[in-house]
């Protein structure tokens, strides 16, 4: 039985589509699950995909804040120059803990714009958001240069 090397691993990565995929390397079936950190990894290459960077926040004192903080420039040097967006990543399938339910209310409740992404596909419609915000400020801010009341 040939063993196993890092790179058939790295292979193996290439091909997620899910959180949970099967594929046949050296004749063996074998089952993958994406973690937490594949996912928070994931987020941040997008985000710098999109000339932004996903900052890990820790707030001490302050337990059950988001994860990240997402900051995206738009390119523009009046009005908005960067969105920003607070994100807890969870493992596939995972939940909020209470306090961190109640940490993202209050952070709601006081015009922060948060989000909780879990898997792939919710980084990719978070990022979908974010790049649809960056065209909107754009467009404000040709219609405010155009003397246009928004």
């Amino acid at each position: 039985f040939p063993t196993r090397r890092s790179s058939d691993l790295i292979d193996i990565r290439k091909f997620f589509v899910s959180g949970v995929f099967r594929t046949n390397v050296h004749e063996r079936s074998v089952l993958v699950e994406r973690t937490e950190k594949d996912v928070e990894q994931y987020l941040c290459k997008r985000v710098k995909e999109m000339g932004g960077k996903a900052y890990k926040f820790v707030s001490p004192g302050n337990a059950g804040v988001p994860d990240r903080l997402v900051v995206v420039p738009t390119g523009l040097e009046s009005l908005v120059t960067a969105i920003y967006l607070l994100v807890e990543v969870k493992k596939p399938g995972g939940c909020l803990r209470p306090q961190q339910r109640m940490k993202i209310k209050e952070l709601c409740d006081m015009g922060a714009d948060c989000r909780i992404v879990d898997c792939y596909e919710r980084v990719d419609k978070v990022i979908m958001e974010l790049e649809t915000a960056v065209v909107a400020v754009s467009v404000l801010a040709g219609d405010v240069g155009n003397g246009r009341r928004v």
